[in-house]
């Protein structure tokens, strides 16, 4: 929510970066007020809505998404009502008419943002040539299709400080800090892509006379749906025979202790969810020893 007040003037407002990365039919939509106490919104004067998009996170290109001018003839029309939209400028329209606080919303056309962009700022262009112009901005909002879970996985590098790393680096299958776990497993069970830090995203197993419980962290699926997280038993390796029945997975629904998650963050703002998996003792069979895997199936 900003407000302005510009006498021959104009300003650029530029949002953070907004990662789209895995996203297409991407939308950018804007609320805008503009009210002239003097002469009116003239021609002269104008809101421009703008997509700075980006394809590598370096180079960046800037397409305008809606431009708003004043009146050409001096006649004032009211264009701030509910349901009533704005000119792309083609005519043009006068907002003096309208009431303080009224608000309408611009917004993109599917395809002015490529699907195959990357990182995107929502810049926003206030020019007043004349006195007397106030600018309300308000309700920046960029809506995309998509399951989020690219979205996620940038997250996660940008909140471990590993941009820094060569694109290469970043690879799914590739392991920068040398500590035997590719990136991908990283982000699965919670490890740091640049340091060192094996025994963290190892799953811990702990044995007891009546069952086995292996602890593990997961990312949670309403953050990033995209995984799908299955614990696995087998009694030997040679069958390659690996069983889920019998199998009992808990998570802070029934009371699993949520604290000192691998973010460093708490339950409510973390990427992570610590789950215990249980299997009875008798699974395993008479003298027998048991494996247990933790398979993840990642959609694309």
């Amino acid at each position: 929510k900003k407000q302005f007040h510009l006498s021959n003037a104009s300003i650029e407002l530029v949002s953070e970066p907004i990662r789209v990365a895995g996203f297409t039919n991407i939308l950018v939509s804007l609320g805008v007020h503009a009210h002239d106490t003097n002469n009116g919104f003239e021609i002269s004067d104008k809101v421009e809505l703008v997509a700075r998009h980006s394809e590598d996170g370096l180079a960046f290109t800037d397409t305008v998404l809606a431009t708003l001018r004043g009146s050409r003839d001096g006649v004032r029309t009211t264009a701030l009502d509910f349901g009533q939209a704005w000119s792309q400028a083609a005519e043009g329209l006068d907002t003096v008419t309208g009431e303080d606080g009224k608000i309408v919303t611009v917004t993109s056309t599917a395809g002015q943002v490529p699907d195959s962009a990357q990182v995107l700022r929502v810049v926003v262009r206030a020019v007043n040539n004349s006195e007397h112009e106030n600018f309300y901005f308000d309700n920046v909002q960029v809506t995309g299709t998509g399951s989020g879970g690219a979205q996620a996985y940038l997250d996660w590098w940008a909140d471990r400080g590993a941009e820094q790393l060569d694109e290469a680096e970043k690879a799914a299958e590739a392991d920068p800090d040398g500590d035997g776990i590719t990136n991908l497993a990283e982000y699965l069970l919670g490890g740091h892509p640049s340091t060192a830090d094996a025994t963290a995203t190892e799953p811990a197993l702990a044995e007891a006379s009546d069952q086995y419980t292996l602890t593990f962290y997961r990312v949670k699926a309403r953050i990033d749906p995209s995984n799908t997280y299955v614990v696995q038993y087998s009694r030997d390796l040679a069958s390659g025979a690996w069983r889920t029945d019998g199998l009992d997975l808990k998570t802070s629904l029934h009371g699993i202790d949520q604290t000192g998650l691998p973010d460093g963050k708490d339950f409510t703002s973390s990427l992570y969810e610590r789950i215990e998996a249980t299997l009875p003792a008798d699974k395993a069979g008479a003298g027998a020893g048991v494996f247990l895997r933790i398979r993840v199936e990642r959609t694309p």
